[in-house]
């Protein structure tokens, strides 16, 4: 049991990511020597359309030291769940990105159980890996041994406003038959020198006003 050993929730996803290349992937990918990759947690992701991303693995030469760079997204906290997520990203490491998601990578995940999972597309699909009923046993075996990951998922939705406000002021041509506007910062609008449409030319330009 290493569960006391554990420090936070980066060194949980370390631990937990060794003990899968040293016991599932180095024994069934004998042909690849285990890469060096580092392991985060990043931010909580927003939906796209009816996906949401679980993980992503940066390859060598995007790193100043040639290392594979693995993300978790901490909208997860299922421990089960981030195992799984966790090893597809490694199997992109091994293959450093080269096969995206077709054959050759597909062939790699199958080696070490995982398969094609549905995402919001199709229903088996390789760019959302889940993990068979044998491999979950070794990913629960792993949990049992480390202990569930220290951490709470978050919820983007629940984190106030996600968009910036636009800080330009809109100005418009006070001339009903013209439709010339723009926006610029209050600091240039308060620079203009000249306040005359610059399409018509016989009106002024106003700004907009916000209630």
């Amino acid at each position: 049991m290493r569960m006391n050993t554990i420090k936070n929730r980066e060194h949980w996803l370390i631990t937990a990511a060794d003990i899968m290349i040293d016991e599932i992937i180095s024994p069934a990918i004998t042909d690849i020597p285990p890469p060096q990759i580092r392991y985060s947690l990043t931010a909580p992701t927003t939906k796209q359309k009816k996906s949401v991303v679980l993980g992503s693995c940066w390859n060598r030469a995007a790193s100043a030291d040639g290392t594979n760079e693995i993300f978790i997204t901490s909208n997860l906290d299922d421990s089960l769940r981030i195992l799984d997520v966790l090893l597809h990203e490694q199997i992109h490491a091994f293959d450093d990105n080269q096969s995206g998601h077709g054959p050759r990578f597909q062939k790699l995940c199958k080696k070490v159980g995982l398969k094609g999972g549905g995402n919001g597309k199709v229903k088996e699909s390789f760019t959302a890996t889940v993990a068979t009923p044998e491999l979950q046993t070794l990913l629960e075996d792993i949990i049992d041994d480390i202990g569930p990951i220290p951490h709470a998922k978050m919820d983007i939705d629940l984190n106030g406003t996600t968009k910036q406000k636009n800080r330009q002021k809109l100005m418009y041509c006070t001339n009903t038959g013209c439709e010339f506007k723009f926006r610029a910062s209050q600091k240039m609008l308060n620079a203009m020198q000249y306040n005359k449409c610059l399409v018509c030319g016989d009106a002024s330009l106003v700004q907009e006003q916000v209630i």
